[in-house]
């Protein structure tokens, strides 16, 4: 078996994984760690980080040999892009740790610059009970996106209300 037959059957037996991982609502159910400092943390869980990394792995390795061999034909191109563009949307739908304080909220990034909300910045709350997805968005269009593979989130509505209970829609779940 040669590096690249090998590299394609690591790449056909990702897609099962990368399908897992977007569906995936495991964090729901683990509660969020509480910090000594008072803060709250809302994090993926271990095996996310793995499986996730394990998802990318054989897409990088596949845009990489690809773009190795060349671009001789159209189709090639298409078929590099394409491959390029899955794994640099799979790295970027990694969700953040989101950090709760008495200040505010935090979502941290490994890849990029971290997203700060106020409490009091907070204008609009977007809720799909269906998906478990809560999006927060403050000031300046400053965006803080909870995923259903963070844990903790029956918490993180509770210290929405706490902080923000006189602005709330009167359907936010208790």
């Amino acid at each position: 078996m040669t590096l690249t037959t090998a590299a394609h059957i690591a790449n056909l037996a990702s897609w099962p994984l990368i399908l897992w991982l977007m569906l995936n609502k495991s964090g729901i159910s683990r509660p969020a760690k509480e910090l000594s400092d008072g803060r709250i943390e809302f994090t993926p869980a271990s095996y996310d980080l793995w499986l996730w990394l394990l998802a990318v792995i054989p897409l990088a390795s596949t845009a990489l040999t690809a773009l190795k061999r060349g671009v001789n034909t159209p189709l090639d191109l298409v078929n590099s892009a394409v491959i390029v563009f899955l794994a640099l949307s799979h790295l970027s739908m990694f969700p953040g740790t989101i950090v709760a304080s008495r200040e505010g909220l935090e979502q941290v990034y490994w890849l990029w610059r971290n997203r700060h909300i106020r409490w009091g910045e907070i204008e609009e709350i977007e809720l799909d009970k269906k998906a478990s997805r809560l999006a927060i968005r403050g000031g300046e269009g400053t965006r803080i996106i909870y995923s259903p593979r963070l844990a903790g989130f029956p918490r993180l509505l509770r210290e929405i209300r706490q902080y923000c209970a006189d602005s709330l829609p009167p359907d936010f779940p208790a």
